[in-house]
């Protein structure tokens, strides 16, 4: 935006901030992540894994025998 309007680059030296991202990611570009505003601001939290409140009746492998054959 401000780049083109200002005629500092041309249309075709200008790349996305995620693609600038990927290019640290990639170790291309001599700056690290720790440098980076939008990755540092970013808060990241941890998943975890979802436990069952209530077991919805038996399991398939507790069935009589006589019903398997």
């Amino acid at each position: 935006g401000y780049a083109l309007a200002k005629g500092i680059f041309q249309k075709d030296q200008v790349v996305s901030t995620k693609t600038l991202y990927n290019y640290v990611d990639l170790g291309l570009m001599d700056i690290k992540n720790g440098d980076l505003p939008e990755k540092v601001k970013r808060n990241t939290k941890t998943r975890r894994a979802r436990v069952n409140k209530r077991i919805l009746g038996r399991s398939i492998d507790e069935r009589s025998p006589r019903i398997e054959s």
